[in-house]
């Protein structure tokens, strides 16, 4: 079978299910950036925030309109190049990722939510899962998560009972493994000297959007934030333990610069980089150091040390809103002042009891399910059966045809404009302030190296088991000159100009 992936901070549970697909599966993945970028072409930045309502604002009915064509376009490239059978999300509540929903289902492919967020706060069920179903109720076939809780979430957000299944977290997995440590020296982290390892799970200051009603851009745990940094840095630096800072992905850059500037020149101290996997750093620390994140829990499963940040009047003041770490202090520790969280890890990290076990998992598995290290085949096997329905009915109709004269003509506009890329990439440093041009049109060529590849395989009918897809897309003011030096040399062929039309051919 052919699946193709949504990518949205999604790659530690595509690398497990691609662990347990047979030899005959081939997965592809496409960025949510295919997408997403396109939307910000025509959306304001607004309707990119928490406020789910945002965009179905009368106002913004042209763009909607526009972005529906678009996004109807995008996705039959993406099956021109690559015929999927199934198409697997993280989640289908991303506005821009609607349009694509409603484009593949017109075409008789099966949508499965593999729900990659875990932990539900009590107040979601309340607050967070009415605004889900009043704004962007599930609109996929159906859904898989991790436990009963979620379930109940997704329920509450506009799913049918019947279309949420609980089979736990494929990511979770590796937990029951226990194996694939990290190695720090390939992440740029030196000898330990027999100290013992610190992980700090570092987080955005205006994190959650169950939090948001403190006010935007309030920034409520900066205190917190930079209390546990102080904290940290300052044992760090005395050589009481080897400090790794993991910061979170969505983090942004004045969050990160400040962070930076804080730990340059303390020793014992390594930012790790942000896209690193943080379950093979779980396994290989000794104590973990975080607030308000479900990798807490992970920790819980992995056997660590946990210290839980619990303090602040705005964390006090929300404390309903949070996950219930702060009651779990018969599993794990809670530092409830800088102070205290200094004492804690000055202190021995003692051996876990089989009673503290057990209370662990009776915590995490609302959350994280039943972590067996069988969720990855348990999902895949519902990839399975949903692509299956789409194989048997399938019927092109001449899409086949299509698909390959697309490619053809698509893999001739790309050969052209790498040489395009390349000569600029070589001739940019000439120019004052051409370095960055450079490196960017050096990007492009082999973006659009990548692009031949995969329209060549489509060609042949051969794929290489997993990848990514290179579709076109628009840079803004940059696409637009690539557009117009490529249109030049080649012009870009129209999906129209191809046999049959998009909208009458349909794969069922």
């Amino acid at each position: 079978m052919k699946v193709l992936i949504l990518d949205h901070h999604f790659k530690q549970d595509i690398d497990a299910l691609v662990r347990v697909a047979s030899d005959n599966d081939i997965v592809r993945l496409v960025s949510a950036e295919f997408f997403a970028s396109r939307a910000r072409e025509i959306f304001p930045r607004d309707v990119f925030d928490a406020d789910l309502s945002r965009y179905h604002a009368p106002e913004f009915a042209n763009h909607r309109a526009t972005y529906r064509k678009l996004a109807a376009q995008l996705t039959s490239e993406l099956y021109l190049t690559f015929p999927f059978d199934v198409l697997v999300l993280p989640s289908d509540t991303f506005f821009y990722i609607r349009d694509v929903i409603d484009t593949v289902r017109e075409m008789g492919i099966a949508i499965v939510v593999v729900q990659k967020e875990s932990g539900v706060s009590a107040k979601s069920l309340e607050h967070h899962a009415t605004e889900m179903r009043r704004w962007f109720p599930f609109s996929g076939d159906i859904m898989t998560v991790c436990s009963e809780k979620s379930k109940d979430f997704w329920v509450a957000c506009g799913a049918r009972p019947d279309q949420v299944l609980v089979l736990g977290q494929p990511r979770f997995d590796v937990y029951s493994a226990r194996t694939d440590a990290a190695d720090r020296s390939v992440l740029g982290v030196g000898a330990s000297a027999g100290r013992p390892t610190v992980l700090f799970l570092s987080y955005d200051l205006d994190a959650y959007a169950e939090e948001r009603s403190l006010g935007a851009a309030h920034r409520p745990w900066e205190r917190l934030h930079q209390e546990t940094e102080s904290v940290l840095l300052d044992l760090a630096g005395k050589g009481v333990f080897t400090l790794m800072i993991k910061p979170h992905p969505q983090q942004n850059a004045s969050q990160l610069a400040h962070l930076v500037n804080r730990v340059n020149h303390v020793p014992n101290t390594f930012i790790l980089p942000a896209g690193v996997d943080t379950r093979s750093l779980l396994l290989s620390v000794d104590t973990v150091v975080g607030f308000q994140t479900t990798a807490i829990a992970e920790a819980m499963i992995a056997g660590k040390r946990v210290l839980y940040t619990f303090w602040t009047d705005n964390v006090k003041r929300v404390q309903t809103l949070l996950l219930p770490f702060h009651e779990m202090g018969d599993a794990i520790e809670i530092a409830t002042s800088p102070r205290d969280l200094d004492e804690r890890l000055q202190s021995p990290v003692a051996a876990l009891t089989e009673a503290v076990k057990l209370k662990r998992q009776q915590y995490c598995e609302p959350y994280l399910g039943i972590v067996d290290g069988a969720a990855a085949a348990r999902v895949w096997s519902v990839v399975r059966a949903n692509a299956d329905r789409h194989i048997s009915a399938s019927a092109t109709g001449g899409l086949d045809d299509r698909s390959v004269a697309y490619c053809r003509a698509e893999a001739t506009r790309a050969a052209r404009s790498r040489i395009v890329w390349a000569i600029l990439a070589k001739g940019a440093p000439f120019f004052p302030g051409g370095g960055k041009f450079s490196a960017r049109a050096e990007g492009r060529r082999r973006r659009e190296i990548e692009r031949v590849t995969e329209c060549r395989e489509r060609i042949s009918g051969e794929y290489r088991g997993t990848g990514s897809l290179r579709g076109p897309r628009s840079d803004g003011v940059f696409g637009a000159a690539r557009r117009f030096v490529a249109g030049i040399i080649q012009p870009r062929s129209d999906l129209d100009s191809v046999t049959v039309r998009t909208r009458r051919a349909r794969p069922c």
